[in-house]
């Protein structure tokens, strides 16, 4: 028995190699199999985001506006209907975080009062 376990070990790495590369190369194949798979997944969900698209942006709609093929009245009214579709797809809890958020509007910034003293001379 002890000339066996010899025999095995001392065969040399040209065996442990023979009997090692079967699983490498199916190692190997299993990275490639799941990268192409992981590729095709994100290609999926890129696509999906796509098909969504309302046709015109905000911007795209300015620029036709400022090559005039837009008239300002019709500017107007494509900007109000694409802002109501996104508004209407928008949740209520979403809509009230976004109040929320939202910065406020600062009313108009009032004169220093070095310059409201009508007594003050200049």
């Amino acid at each position: 028995m002890l000339a066996a376990v010899q025999t095995s070990s001392s065969s040399g790495t040209g065996s442990a190699f023979s009997e090692l590369w079967p699983w490498l190369l199916g190692l190997v194949i299993l990275i490639l199999i799941g990268g192409a798979v992981i590729g095709i997944i994100r290609k999926w969900m890129r696509g999906s985001d796509e098909s969504e698209q309302i046709g015109f942006s905000l911007g795209d709609l300015r620029t036709l506006h400022r090559d005039g093929k837009l008239s300002a009245e019709e500017l107007k009214q494509a900007e109000a209907k694409i802002i109501s579709r996104v508004q209407s797809g928008i949740s209520p809890e979403t809509r009230a975080e976004l109040d929320r958020i939202r910065p406020q509007k600062r009313p108009s910034q009032p004169t220093s009062p070095e310059n409201s003293d009508p007594d003050h001379p200049d």
